[in-house]
């Protein structure tokens, strides 16, 4: 067991493709197809189950690649503090909707710097009209955006989780006290929502046309401005789970029960990009925190 043969499997795990992996880690399928053996071969167990064209992890295979994380992630801390890499630079330009980075990028930065303490981060919001110039111009390494798919053909997407959809509102809202919310019981309000975070907007303001109903939509680049809004019972908030989190005492969030109550979240970089150990493993990292 090496560490190449290591990363090729948690290549193979994460992408759930030989081929894939292969494309990735710039070698031929051969090759990968080769090192999963001889790793097999040395565990004295199966990693993957070969289904047709599809392929899946055995149930030893779910044991090892958290192991073949953690000593991956060793061998990067332990290269850092002898100083085979103390004078290695990296930049990562990241795209992220606020509601997910003020609610995960700690947690997944806390556990990423512990093994890639000389990466340095360039963080904004994630403006969905201007997304694939930036990719396409390498001005932007990698994204994430709330949303179910994107079709941007030299884009590469991977849908990596979901959010919940909730209404924040002031306790004193006349709405408060409903167990959940559909758009029907909204004609009238004002809502507010993220700019940056509003890829599901679309499917808001579809769903409040077929009911035949009014809603002013009011887009905020800023969470503090749209939550001090709801905390003065100027209207209701429509926003991730996490945001609701942290919306003052004074308010609640009530869960939405229609079409749009969950949005997806991709992971997106240019299909053609050449994927560093230090993005893939922030990518990685953000994908099990979630």
């Amino acid at each position: 067991m090496d560490f190449r043969q290591l990363k090729t499997f948690r290549t193979v795990a994460r992408l759930m493709s030989f081929r894939a992996a292969a494309q990735e880690l710039h070698c031929t399928q051969s090759t990968v197809s080769a090192q999963i053996r001889n790793l097999e071969d040395d565990v004295g167990v199966k990693l993957f189950e070969r289904l047709g064209r599809r392929i899946a992890l055995t149930s030893e295979g779910e044991v090892l690649l958290p192991l073949a994380k953690k000593m991956l992630l060793m061998r990067e801390e332990a290269r850092h503090r002898v100083g085979a890499t103390g004078d290695k630079s990296c930049s990562l330009t990241v795209r992220i909707p606020q509601s997910l980075a003020s609610f995960h990028l700690p947690k997944v930065l806390e556990q990423y710097w512990g093994a890639f303490p000389y990466v340095q981060f360039s963080f904004a919001n994630c403006a969905y009209s201007e997304l694939e110039a930036e990719i396409h111009a390498g001005l932007t390494d990698i994204a994430f955006l709330l949303a179910d798919s994107l079709p941007e053909k030299h884009l590469d997407t991977k849908l990596i989780g979901s959010q919940k959809l909730v209404y924040g509102l002031c306790k004193k809202h006349h709405l408060a006290g409903r167990k959940s919310l559909t758009v029907d019981d909204l004609k009238g309000e004002r809502l507010f929502v993220p700019t940056h975070d509003c890829s599901y907007r679309m499917q808001l303001q579809k769903s409040i046309d077929d009911s035949s109903g009014y809603c002013s939509i009011i887009e905020c680049s800023s969470m503090e401005t749209l939550k001090r809004c709801v905390d003065l019972n100027l209207g209701i908030a429509v926003v991730p789970a996490g945001v609701a989190g942290d919306l003052d005492e004074r308010c609640i969030s009530v869960p939405s029960s229609d079409v749009f109550a969950e949005v997806g979240i991709l992971r997106i970089w240019h299909k053609d990009k050449l994927v560093s150990e230090e993005l893939a493993a922030f990518a990685e990292m953000f994908e099990e925190i979630l």
